[in-house]
């Protein structure tokens, strides 16, 4: 299935639109997926038991509290063996941590880091790092599918949505798996409200944007929200303003957003000092 041209179908029918991320974003999903279910099943398919308490810690800053908050599940998995490698409390555990040039490569060469993609790569050649990270990555998704059965949007994510529908074509742009997304959009009874959900199956935030017909938009008409800093990047990178839902205030963020940031996006008021100062709060949370 070409799921990329699913986005290039994408239709304008309002003058305004609005990309919006779900975990951590919308849904107060990013903690319990990594701490119920990324982290454990990283641990138990690296063989990471007898360092857990310091491959949960390096997991948690990269992939929760780090300016890489949100990163692609395996890229962050990248990341976090190789800062556990090197960690400054590794000592002789050092050699457990395995290195995974199998996965970098991959990583290096590929443009869509999906499950599928990586399904195919192992197809052709049968790399041991590749199977245990697509192994980790089924792993973590039967985990999320136990774990977070019956989520909750944040508080102000449905009113901001119907507001959001009347006026915006709204996109849902996101790095977990369309299937997980529909399921956690569609029993809330909010997907009604956009017209599509690109997933890790559509490629990067930024890919996502780019094939949806952003550049039809006028500039000052398009607007990404997201928690992390891919999200804000995917933005400028199509020349979109951008609403940060600040993480461990995201109720607050959100009623900002209704109260104040989406009003002055309608009326183009929203770049410049009002875009500028909550960006510059949001990277200064994130170490």
């Amino acid at each position: 299935m070409d799921y990329q041209n699913q986005l290039r179908e994408f239709n304008q029918t309002k003058e305004f639109f609005i990309a919006i991320d779900s975990d951590g974003c919308a849904f107060d999903t990013m903690e319990i997926k990594h701490k119920k279910c990324f982290c454990p099943a990283f641990i138990e398919h690296y063989r990471l038991h007898d360092i857990a308490p310091l491959a949960t810690e390096v997991w948690n800053h990269v992939n929760l509290y780090s300016k890489d908050r949100g990163i692609n599940r395996f890229k962050g998995l990248a990341l976090a063996l190789k800062q556990l490698h090197n960690h400054k409390d590794i000592g002789k555990n050092q050699s457990l941590v395995p290195h995974a040039e199998g996965l970098k490569s991959w990583l290096e060469k590929e443009n869509k880091f999906s499950m599928a993609s990586l399904e195919r790569e192992i197809n052709k050649h049968g790399d041991p790092d590749l199977v245990r990270a697509y192994q980790w990555s089924f792993a973590s998704n039967r985990l999320i599918k136990e774990n977070t059965q019956h989520l909750r949007p944040y508080e102000g994510v449905k009113q901001a949505l119907n507001l959001l529908s009347e006026k915006c074509d709204c996109l849902v742009s996101s790095s977990t798996s369309v299937d997980i997304l529909t399921t956690e959009w569609g029993e809330n009874g909010i997907l009604a409200h956009v017209q599509m959900i690109a997933g890790q199956e559509m490629g990067s935030k930024s890919e996502h944007l780019a094939l949806s017909g952003i550049s039809r938009y006028e500039s000052a008409k398009r607007l990404m929200l997201g928690d992390a800093p891919g999200d804000y990047q995917a933005a400028k990178n199509n020349g979109a303003l951008f609403f940060p839902i600040m993480p461990g205030k995201e109720e607050e963020s959100w009623q900002e957003f209704l109260q104040e940031g989406f009003p002055r996006f309608l009326e183009l008021r929203f770049s410049g000092e009002y875009e500028e100062v909550r960006v510059k709060d949001f990277f200064n949370i994130l170490t």
